[in-house]
């Protein structure tokens, strides 16, 4: 399961305020983690594979700001186009199809947080992606792109670019086959004739999926608009976690922006962002709980846990669910949730 190190400092800032570290130490166990270790400055938690939304500090502070009444129901992300587009190649329907991105301006990266990104991007590779193989995540220093975009299927001898971490332009047999990440992942696409590729209007190479991204577009800490792509051979998994970056980045501050997915015979915008509505009954959860519920009490228990809620009648809540919650199938998983928000109410 992935582990998330992380400072108490660090915490605090993206929080927005400052929590004793015997306050976060109680509260973290009741997300779901399993404290490995902790000291006077940093704690090493692990998460269950079934909420990859915490493997961001963003993403755990957005519900601790729930249990601390900061902020509660459901957060609510905007968007608005940015007038961009991904034309996805026809040929890639058998390499590796499907492709969900978008935009993310106005994010403000330090040390700590350019290193929780990269920790966040391998463990959704890990986690959703099956160590790529069904995800895989680029993120890209957009501001030295020119849109519109293409997703194709290259020639590996007659396309060529700067892999990350390197100097020298390689053809993309060359980077499959040398370079220490096409050495670890080339099983996933060398029986191919022709490799996944992102590049610009220009020519340009984001990424080389599911290996390597291009060091033009390499994070810095200068960095202030990006764009990510998620690649992948489930539609729904690559939509899954292309939302749980987005709304990460928006927990810090950043303004998502959408971009279309041309494909051959049908145009999607992407991230969608839309939340899932549940009904939960109100007699069904005392029974499984072994508790009296009082249905006003029950819908500040969920906004707690940061899911919408509204009382529907005597007997039933409706819940909205987020769009990076993907741990949430059935009313029992609402339920779950008010078990959650009991305890936290106590």
């Amino acid at each position: 399961m992935p582990v998330i190190n992380f400072s108490y400092e660090y915490f605090n800032k993206v929080l927005g305020e400052e929590i004793p570290r015997k306050k976060l130490i109680e509260l973290l166990p009741m997300i779901g983690s399993d404290i490995e270790h902790y000291d006077d400055e940093n704690v090493k938690v692990e998460f269950f594979p079934n909420r990859p939304d915490y493997y961001s500090v963003d993403g755990i502070a957005r519900t601790i700001r729930g249990f601390l009444g900061i902020e509660t129901g459901i957060p609510d992300y905007k968007t608005s186009k940015s007038g961009y587009s991904m034309t996805v190649d026809p040929e890639l329907e058998h390499i590796r199809p499907f492709t969900s991105c978008c935009i993310v301006e106005g994010i403000s990266l330090d040390e700590d947080g350019l290193k929780d990104i990269m920790d966040f991007q391998e463990d959704l590779h890990w986690v959703l992606g099956r160590d790529r193989k069904k995800v895989a995540i680029g993120i890209h220093n957009v501001d030295v792109l020119t849109p519109p975009f293409n997703y194709i299927a290259a020639d590996p001898k007659q396309n060529s670019f700067v892999a990350l971490e390197t100097t020298e332009e390689q053809n993309l047999d060359d980077i499959l086959f040398n370079h220490k990440k096409g050495k670890k992942y080339s099983h996933l696409i060398e029986k191919f004739d022709k490799y996944p590729l992102i590049k610009d209007s220009k020519g340009n190479v984001l990424s080389m999926p599911p290996i390597i991204n291009g060091e033009l577009t390499k994070l810095t800490e200068n960095s202030v608009n990006v764009l990510i792509d998620v690649t992948g051979t489930d539609e729904r998994a690559v939509n899954f976690a292309l939302n749980i970056i987005a709304t990460s980045f928006a927990e810090a501050g950043g303004k998502i922006k959408t971009i279309d997915m041309v494909y051959k015979d049908r145009t999607v915008e992407t991230p969608d962002l839309s939340s899932k509505i549940m009904n939960v009954n109100i007699k069904t959860a005392e029974k499984l709980l072994g508790v009296d519920l009082d249905v006003n009490a029950v819908v500040q228990m969920l906004e707690r846990v940061r899911l919408g809620a509204k009382v529907l009648d005597s007997e039933t809540v409706t819940c909205e669910v987020p769009a990076y919650r993907i741990d949430i199938l059935h009313e029992v998983d609402i339920i779950e949730n008010i078990a959650i928000g009991h305890c936290i109410k106590k």
